[in-house]
């Protein structure tokens, strides 16, 4: 009963309208961050050089409380952020000693412009590795690129506040549309208009469109999301700590206001939760039919081994012994078909492999008969 229902709420779930949208918002931001991705690590790897360049007479940072920063790297880097307080470089997610280093370097110094990466941060190590936030935040916040900046922030705005908040994972029409709008105008963007990998993108998002198949793309759509809201919940995790460690004292305002965020981390906990029991459906659901065949065979054969084992038991040696003997007999016989005489003699109209003559016994009488005089009694 169980199987039955998860299969119906799956089936009404991914034929539901919004959330076919939902899902098709998702993938074409999958396809746009792969479109950007190989631009984003060239520019960042050119940047790390400028800045190499520039700063190649003053020492590498070695301040000892990274948030205080105070040298000329720092100073430069801080110049390169468009933000300024509250939106600073993020000083506490990136290695300060690896700055200068020339292959690790440009993406330490790239994640001084993402939002708080939380844990994973020393997983982020390239562009590859980094997902659609992190990667918008450093074509938003880095002075370095030369994209547009209000292009950024429209897909920055949709993903965070309307595909990445939506609890139930649903858009309407009108939300779909402008966010596509979003994305193909960010792509088709002066600076990123005539590189090949995001033309191809824009393909791929098209070509989705026209053919959009929700079963084929929900597993990664989601896993995406899911990586989503893990981000929500580290930053509000992080606010959380922050605020605690900022108040000295509890009053009724601060109260109401830790309040109010661990309210939200409940709904982010709720929602990363119903993401994974779907991805549990999903991954139901893509069990090949030959699999779950094979385990029902599997199933039903041991469960006739039981049933055969435990009547065995209870019979005893001379009712067994009789009933093999049956059994073998009967194996002897071969039921034949009823009609098999009205095709004649089977060897009628066979043949063999040497001569043969018809021998006619009445003729053979007839001649011996004509031919017989009687018998002479000889008389003693």
């Amino acid at each position: 009963m169980a199987s039955h229902s998860t299969a119906t709420d799956w089936q009404s779930k991914i034929l539901k309208k919004e959330y076919q949208n939902w899902l098709a918002v998702g993938h074409a931001l999958s396809l746009m961050c792969d479109g950007v991705r190989p631009y984003i690590e060239r520019e960042m790897k050119a940047f790390h050089q400028a800045l190499l360049a520039n700063l190649a007479t003053v020492p590498p940072c070695t301040c000892p409380r990274p948030p205080k920063h105070g040298c000329a790297w720092a100073a430069q880097l801080t110049r390169c952020h468009i933000g300024g307080k509250p939106n600073s470089p993020k000083w506490h997610q990136s290695d300060s000693s690896k700055w200068t280093d020339p292959n690790q370097g440009y993406w330490e110094v790239a994640k001084l412009f993402m939002s708080d990466l939380g844990p994973s941060k020393a997983a982020v190590v390239d562009a590859s590795t980094t997902d659609c936030t992190g990667l918008t935040n450093l074509l938003f916040w880095c002075c370095h690129f030369r994209v547009q900046v209000n292009l950024v922030d429209a897909v920055r705005e949709m993903r965070n506040t309307k595909w990445g908040h939506a609890a139930r994972q649903e858009l309407a029409d009108g939300e779909k549309a402008d966010a596509f709008t979003a994305i193909r105008n960010l792509l088709q963007d002066r600076e990123l208009v005539a590189d090949n990998d995001t033309k191809a993108a824009l393909a791929e998002i098209d070509l989705m469109e026209k053919d959009f198949d929700a079963r084929s793309i929900e597993r990664k759509v989601l896993a995406d999301f899911q990586v989503t809201v893990y981000g929500q919940l580290d930053g509000i995790e992080g606010e959380m700590k922050d605020f605690k460690r900022n108040c000295r004292s509890v009053s009724n305002k601060v109260q109401k206001k830790l309040s109010g965020i661990e309210s939200r981390q409940t709904k982010v906990l709720k929602l990363l939760q119903s993401i994974d029991d779907r991805m549990e459906e999903e991954r139901i659901r893509n069990i090949s039919c030959a699999t779950q065949v094979s385990n029902l065979a599997g199933w039903a054969f041991r469960r006739t081994k039981q049933f055969l084992v435990g009547n065995l038991r209870s019979l005893n040696t001379k009712s067994l012994a009789v009933w093999m003997v049956i059994m073998i007999l009967m194996g002897c016989f071969r039921c034949l078909s009823h009609n098999s005489y009205n095709d004649g003699c089977p060897l009628e109209g066979g043949s063999v492999p040497f001569d043969t003559k018809e021998f006619n016994f009445t003729s053979y009488l007839n001649a011996a008969r004509e031919s017989f005089t009687g018998r002479i009694l000889a008389l003693q």
